[in-house]
């Protein structure tokens, strides 16, 4: 499958408009339409683009592979800046304690038993 094939393939499962991404890449819709006429590939510039608007990596994009990590949300990817100013000793003293509140919240509770 080509990049072209893959973009339009990706965006039909998406549910996501071409037009919006003519939008974001600032592109003709006749542009789009012949990149998918002719199978042609969009040109570099735009890969970066086309992978954040189909919520998938350019790994994806370009080689079809998905087996990389799946994009991170933004929320995800500021935990993951937070943690990288921490000092080593801090990070391992935040895992410890992120355990802690998980176990906390998804176990169940002996208060919250039925009597």
């Amino acid at each position: 499958m080509t990049i072209c094939e893959r973009m339009f393939s990706t965006m039909e499962a998406k549910g996501k408009v071409p037009a919006k991404l003519c939008r974001v890449l600032n592109v003709g819709t006749g542009q789009m339409t012949a990149w998918k006429r002719r199978n042609v590939d969009p040109p570099a510039k735009y890969m970066k683009q086309i992978a954040d608007f189909l919520e998938v990596t350019l790994d994806y994009l370009i080689t079809g592979d998905d087996s990389y990590r799946p994009k991170l949300s933004s929320v995800e990817a500021d935990i993951i800046a937070m943690l990288r100013q921490l000092p080593v000793e801090q990070v391992y003293e935040f895992k410890g304690e992120l355990k802690g509140y998980m176990q906390a919240t998804t176990s169940p509770r002996e208060d919250s038993e039925a009597v």
